[in-house]
Formats: C-alpha cells, sequence, structure tokens
C-alpha cells in the first residue's frame, strides 16, 4: 500500500501521489511534505501544525475544516484550490501560484503573503487579521465580509477588486492603489475617516 499522511510517525514524505485522495482526521506536527502531488485531494477535519510543504501541488483540492498552523509553504501550486472553513494561522506563503484559489470563511490571521499573486481569487469570510499582504496582488480578485483589522497592506495593488463588507479602518489609501475597486458607501466614510477627514451627511 502507498505512503499516505495518515501515518503521524513519519518526519518526511517525499514524491508521493495522492491524487484524488481522501484523508480525514490527519494529524501531523514538524513533518515535511516534498515534491508531493495531492492534485484533487480532499482533506478534512485534520491538523497540521509546523509543517512544510515544497512543491506540492493542492491543485482542484478541497480543505474542509482543516488547521495548517505555523506551516510553510514553498513554491507549492494552488490552481483552483478551495479552503473551507479552514485555519490558516502564522503561515508563511514563499514564491506559490494561487490561480482562481477559493477561500470560504476560516482564520488567516498572521500569515504571510508577501509579494503573492492573488489575482482572481476569491476571499469570503475570511479573517485575515495583522496578516502581511505587503505588495500583493489583488486585481480583480473578490475579498468579500473579511476582517483586515490591522492587516499590512503597503504597496498592494487592489485595483478593481471586490472589498464589500471587508473592514477597512485600518487601512490608508495611500499606501495601495484602490483604482476601481468596489465598496459600499459605508466604507466610503470608513477610508475618508480614515484619512482624517470629517464626513457630514450635508
Amino acid at each position: 500500500m502507498p505512503p499516505s499522511p495518515r501515518d503521524p510517525a513519519r518526519a518526511e514524505f517525499r514524491d508521493e501521489d495522492w491524487d484524488g485522495r481522501e484523508f480525514a482526521r490527519v494529524t501531523h506536527e514538524h513533518t515535511r511534505f516534498t515534491d508531493t502531488n495531492m492534485t484533487g485531494a480532499r482533506v478534512s477535519s485534520s491538523t497540521f501544525d509546523t509543517c512544510h510543504f515544497a512543491n506540492v501541488a493542492f491543485n482542484a483540492a478541497v480543505l474542509q475544516s482543516s488547521a495548517f498552523s505555523h506551516c510553510t509553504f514553498v513554491r507549492c501550486s494552488f490552481f483552483d484550490t478551495a479552503f473551507d472553513d479552514c485555519r490558516v494561522f502564522g503561515a508563511t506563503f514563499d514564491r506559490c501560484t494561487f490561480t482562481t484559489m477559493k477561500v470560504s470563511g476560516g482564520d488567516w490571521s498572521f500569515s504571510s503573503l508577501i509579494k503573492a499573486d492573488l489575482r482572481g481569487t476569491s476571499f469570503v469570510g475570511v479573517r485575515l487579521r495583522e496578516a502581511d499582504l505587503t505588495q500583493v496582488r489583488l486585481e480583480r480578485a473578490s475579498v468579500r465580509d473579511c476582517d483586515l483589522s490591522g492587516a499590512l497592506l503597503v504597496g498592494a495593488n487592489l485595483t478593481e477588486c471586490d472589498l464589500r463588507g471587508s473592514s477597512l479602518g485600518t487601512v490608508d489609501p495611500t499606501e495601495l492603489s484602490l483604482r476601481g475597486a468596489v465598496i459600499t458607501w459605508q466604507q466610503a466614510v470608513e477610508l475618508a475617516t480614515g484619512l482624517g477627514l470629517d464626513v457630514r451627511a450635508d
């Protein structure tokens, strides 16, 4: 039987092919996953703590109600990957690709996505408190109903990004590009107030 991530005693998995496999209630700590194919995999109710993923293909994978706390992802592919109510707390993403990735719910607080190309991705109802989004590209992405409190967005490009419902109280619009971004009138007031303007009804 081929190796599977169900074995919590293993410190490293390398060159594995888990295409289309299903895993539930898997637990790993300080485990390395290298050059592994998880295309189309379904991972649910699982925990990965301080794990390292390098050259792992998560393409079309569905990750549900799982935790990836303090994990590192290097040169991983998230093409059409779905994160559903996952905890990706304090994670670091380095030179990864995120084409059409979809994130629904969950907590990505304190995660680092510096310079990530997130064009066309979708984040809905996600907690991104104090996440490092420095110089990220979010053109034509959807970041709706998200908590961006304390998030670092210096140099970020949010051109034509749908930001409706997301908290923008700590966002400095002078530090990033918001041309054509979609916001509500309440958010417009929030941004104007953050700039020190005295907003009045008439």
